[in-house]
């Protein structure tokens, strides 16, 4: 378990894997993008599920089942994503697109971003808190592409992330993708370049933990490498 000296945000958090997370408050308790991995047993607050498209390495039907377990569940899911097996519990199930808003209980503000992939990022906020999980919003450059394709792909991100000018967030999960490369670490910079965020915990880095590291110790990264927060396994937990 790993604390922050900084301003507390109030929350724990747990990385289940690859994209997920699971985030617990004192009233209230976020899972973001489960694929696959170890849930905590239910509590007695409310559950937030997200699900920020329909990719399976983002959205997992298993969801509905875990969240049968708790008493209070609602489920927030890209609308990309098929009705076909979701629940239809009236009031229990929001679908959101691109430039979407949502408010629910207990005190919970949702709006969202277009994916530069699929579906849609989250800004989440609560008790004064912003959390950002941006799905697949994340500048998909590939060294297999054309100068064109990657050229439409940095419009596309730089768009979305110009719709928020100085915006704040305390806790960012953000792409880290060693499969692009050399180029994996140009997402991560130009989002916090670009915006005011506190904390980064990585993700959709696969089993390639190291990459965190590697982005860490770049030179581009000097002025913002501690606000990265580190991961070595699946379950670890950052009391925030």
């Amino acid at each position: 378990m790993s604390k922050m000296p900084e301003e507390m945000l109030g929350c724990k958090v747990t990385f289940i894997g690859h994209s997920g997370f699971f985030v617990e408050w004192e009233d209230c308790c976020f899972l973001f993008d489960y694929f696959t991995g170890v849930l905590p047993e239910p509590m007695d607050k409310p559950l937030l599920v997200f699900a920020s498209h329909s990719h399976e390495d983002h959205f997992n039907p298993e969801i509905f089942q875990y969240g049968a377990r708790w008493k209070n569940v609602h489920y927030i899911l890209s609308d990309d994503i098929s009705t076909d097996g979701v629940p239809g519990q009236q009031g229990k199930v929001s679908f959101l697109g691109p430039d979407g808003t949502l408010t629910l209980e207990p005190g919970v503000e949702i709006s969202t971003l277009k994916s530069t992939d699929l579906g849609v990022a989250f800004f989440v906020r609560h008790l004064g808190k912003t959390l950002y999980h941006a799905g697949d919003l994340h500048w998909w450059l590939w060294h297999e592409c054309t100068d064109e394709e990657n050229s439409e792909m940095t419009g596309l991100f730089q768009t979305e992330l110009d719709k928020c000018p100085g915006v704040t967030v305390d806790l960012a999960f953000l792409p880290l993708d060693p499969r692009q490369m050399s180029y994996a670490w140009m997402g991560m910079d130009a989002y916090l370049r670009k915006w005011d965020i506190k904390r980064v915990l990585p993700m959709h880095f696969g089993p390639v933990f190291a990459i965190i590291r590697k982005m860490k110790k770049r030179a581009v990264s000097e002025g913002y490498a501690d606000k990265i927060l580190s991961l070595e396994r699946a379950g670890q937990e950052y009391h925030l």
